[in-house]
């Protein structure tokens, strides 16, 4: 479910790395963008979302669809 919103988890299988888990976490909320857009003529229908970055060693992680309101 994660992957398909565009989200991502943790898995925490010990409490010995509860603090490296928080760490990760926070480099991920630190590392966030927001992108918006609005489409010029809604549809109602289901529309593919590509997001490329162009730096060596970056990774966009994010929604696939989106889904435009009705005009």
């Amino acid at each position: 479910m994660a992957e398909e919103t565009g989200g991502g988890y943790f898995e925490l299988k010990n409490t010995d790395d509860l603090g490296p888990t928080f760490t990760r976490v926070a480099q991920e909320l630190h590392s966030q963008y927001l992108l918006g857009f609005e489409p010029a003529k809604p549809d109602g229908k289901v529309h593919r979302i590509e997001v490329r970055v162009n730096r060596p060693g970056l990774i966009s992680r994010g929604r696939t669809t989106y889904q435009s309101p009705r005009a």
